[in-house]
């Protein structure tokens, strides 16, 4: 849950430096951002500060990059770019009459039924718009220029580069492995005449009255409803697996989850390949049905959203030397590498060459110098400057703090790049870490 509120400058500020701010901003125009821009709101490009850090994030009005505060100096300097809308999020403690009112029904944790375990939280979101370097002036996105407002709302709505990206490709972040075409590309379909309407739909299983998580078959338009699954930390969506029973009976192998379809995609599983797939013919196996993707609302998320939602929120740490009782230390070179999904071997290959002193040097010490020599947007896809972020961070103690808001890193961009073009490194599942760390020293000789 996101509460989403807008800043101003505090009482205190002086209203001669606050009126020149807005003066300075009304005197300048940008640009919304367009399809394919991306929407660097997810952490700091040099770092990985995100907007749950003290001071928030700042994301460039004009070229859409975020920093943290200790890096958004040196981003002006370099482009002398002033404008940024600062966006903060705080997490709250929910109240008991907050939380989720699901009824305990079993002994188990985690589990539809059991105890949700875990503190419960909700996000505010704060938004104000800076000139750099009078970070202490915020204005409210109310006071400003209706095509700015546009502007900072299209940054608002964005999914944030990382999501985005991850969506785009239709990675499973438990499995790692890409959707690919189905086998089905001329799937036979049954001219039984049945036409699906644009709502209401209901599991037409005798018995089962669910409206959500349903999935139709593509072969004859049976509406049946999902298996149960995680959407968030001990909670689960409703769901008897009667699309599965379907299949079983039948045979017919591709269904479609209604409430996904967009006029370029939707959700699409194969019982018989058992993965998701992509249908290049969805459209026509759609239509069949009197289904029109180009006019279809999308109400509902799909699996990948879903297990993308519950990778960012899992406490990964809850499941790590259970039971132990263990001093933690914290300070510069003692910083956590967040487990990303079977990611062990990637921190013991970054731990192992945190000790050699010249990596130290080059990627850690000599950071900047990296980023001096790519555009700015470029920083994301460039290896020598995402293994600078990683190595800079794990030394910096920035992220290694007794009750530090951002403790711990979370190298998910360094694992992406890293591992482009091998199939074995990009996919989600557990590698040999001697292997990773060979591989990863022939990307440094090229």
């Amino acid at each position: 849950m996101t509460e989403v509120c807008q800043t101003s400058s505090p009482v205190s500020a002086d209203p001669g430096e606050v009126m020149k701010i807005e003066t300075q901003i009304m005197c300048m125009s940008f640009r919304p951002p367009l399809f394919d821009d991306k929407i660097f709101k997810d952490e700091c490009m040099y770092c990985f500060k995100t907007p749950l850090d003290a001071d928030g994030l700042f994301i460039c009005l004009e070229r859409f990059a975020g920093f943290c505060i200790d890096h958004v100096l040196i981003y002006c300097k370099r482009t002398a770019r002033k404008a940024f809308l600062w966006y903060k999020q705080t997490k709250v403690l929910l109240t008991k009459s907050e939380e989720p009112e699901d009824k305990v029904t079993k002994l188990a944790l985690g589990v539809e039924g059991g105890f949700s375990s875990g503190l419960q939280f909700r996000l505010v979101d704060e938004y104000a718009v800076i000139i750099c370097p009078m970070f202490h002036i915020k204005v409210s996105l109310s006071r400003l220029p209706p095509k700015t407002q546009e502007v900072c709302q299209k940054i608002i709505d964005d999914e944030g580069v990382r999501r985005q990206e991850a969506l785009e490709a239709g990675v499973s972040v438990w499995e790692g492995d890409e959707r690919k075409n189905t086998l089905h590309l001329n799937l036979k379909q049954a001219n039984n005449g049945k036409r699906i309407p644009p709502r209401g739909w209901k599991c037409e299983e005798e018995g089962c009255d669910l409206r959500e998580n349903l999935w139709m078959n593509l072969t004859d338009g049976a509406i049946m409803c999902g298996r149960s699954q995680y959407v968030q930390e001990g909670v689960m969506s409703k769901g008897q697996n009667h699309a599965r029973l379907h299949f079983d009976l039948t045979g017919y192998p591709l269904v479609v989850k209604l409430g996904t379809i967009t006029k370029d995609d939707a959700d699409v599983f194969s019982y018989d390949e058992d993965c998701s797939v992509r249908d290049p013919n969805l459209k026509k196996h759609l239509k069949h049905f009197g289904i029109d993707m180009d006019k279809a609302e999308k109400t509902e998320k799909s699996t990948l959203e879903m297990e993308l939602d519950l990778n960012q929120k899992w406490e990964w740490e809850m499941c790590q030397e259970d039971g132990a009782n263990l001093e933690l230390a914290y300070g510069p070179g003692l910083t956590g590498i967040i487990n990303i999904g079977s990611s062990c071997y990637i921190s013991a290959s970054l731990q192992l060459l945190l000790q050699i002193p010249d990596f130290v040097n080059i990627y850690g010490t000599e950071f900047e110098k990296h980023y001096l020599n790519v555009p700015i947007l470029d920083s994301h896809t460039d290896f020598n400057c995402q293994t600078a972020k990683v190595f800079s961070s794990l030394l910096s103690g920035e992220f290694s703090k007794k009750d530090g808001i951002c403790n711990g890193i979370k190298p998910t961009q360094f694992r992406k790049i890293v591992s482009r073009g091998n199939a074995e490194f990009s996919s989600m599942r557990q590698q040999d870490a001697d292997e990773y760390l060979r591989y990863s020293m022939l990307l440094l000789l090229l």
